[in-house]
């Protein structure tokens, strides 16, 4: 007898996580294996059986998503990895059933130069200008959040993890180890003085009784939602539109590159899998394209 679907999904999830998957990736990934099944049991009005992992069901369900709900070019390249691997783990052959979306070859989306000042400046002018104590601590975790994000590449995911013995800071430079980070690697991530004098202005106000480096209101583990929800704030108040975490992510990454780091370089600063991702910046933004037509008369 087949697993219900739900067992499937708590299964798969939790094969994903044992793998050395992200707490993140696992969930997105189960939430697309989740929606193929949804899909499949309204198409045949039934309970999902691993032999509706087939390759017609599979090119029908590309054609509805892509043409017909017009899902994203990066969603639907998760989807197909989402149902890739989820195959893989029922036994089932699916080679070649569905194919990558391709769009315009475009950089990551990061902050440009005045963006990227008017959002640091609003941090920092958070922490200067708090009127409590607990504001003030408030926006002094908000900045070593943002410093690791934008001036050391972290992601959130690793930033939410990182525990009070991950974190070397000296006089002028320190470093950050990240245990476990994708791909089930573990690395060393220099930072400069800059992120080292804002993580030691959170560190003296932080509160005790958590070994994670940045807790929430209720002096728990800072979650990634709480990250993300900290970054839209602080993006509202600097006036530049809606920013993710993975932005600033992508802002420290491109900044290297345009003031000439080479790549094998920051490759290892972000923890890319392979120098691949990380030859993305040196592709044009979509400001550069308009950029480009606009000196046309």
């Amino acid at each position: 007898m087949e697993n219900p679907p739900h067992f499937l999904i708590s299964n798969f999830r939790s094969y994903l996580l044992e793998h050395g998957r992200s707490e993140k990736t696992a969930k997105a990934y189960s939430s697309d294996v989740e929606r193929y099944i949804s899909w499949c049991e309204r198409a045949y009005g039934m309970a999902f059986t691993a032999s509706m992992l087939n390759r017609s069901d599979l090119h029908d369900y590309q054609v509805d998503s892509r043409k017909n709900l017009r899902v994203p070019e990066s969603t639907w390249n998760r989807y197909v990895a989402s149902l890739t691997v989820f195959a893989a783990w029922l036994g089932v052959e699916i080679d070649g059933a569905l194919t990558r979306a391709k769009g315009q070859n475009l950089a990551p989306r990061s902050l440009d130069e005045s963006a990227y000042r008017r959002f640091r400046l609003t941090v920092r002018e958070a922490a200067r200008t708090a009127k409590t104590p607990a504001s003030r601590r408030q926006a002094l975790r908000n900045a070593a959040v943002v410093a690791l994000l934008v001036d050391a590449g972290l992601r959130e995911g690793e930033i939410v993890h990182l525990r009070l013995e991950d974190v070397f800071l000296g006089e002028r430079k320190g470093r950050i180890f990240i245990c476990n980070a994708k791909g089930n690697r573990d690395r060393d991530v220099p930072i400069n003085k800059d992120v080292v004098d804002t993580l030691r202005a959170w560190l003296a106000v932080r509160p005790t009784g958590c070994q994670n480096v940045f807790v929430g209101v209720r002096g728990d583990r800072l979650q990634e939602r709480g990250i993300q929800k900290l970054v839209a704030e602080v993006a509202r108040d600097a006036q530049i539109g809606h920013v993710t975490p993975h932005q600033l992510r992508h802002t420290f990454c491109y900044r290297l590159y345009k003031d000439g780091i080479p790549l094998n370089v920051i490759a290892e600063l972000a923890g890319h899998s392979t120098i691949d991702v990380t030859r993305r910046y040196t592709l044009p933004h979509r400001q550069d394209l308009e950029d480009a037509v606009g000196v046309l008369r």
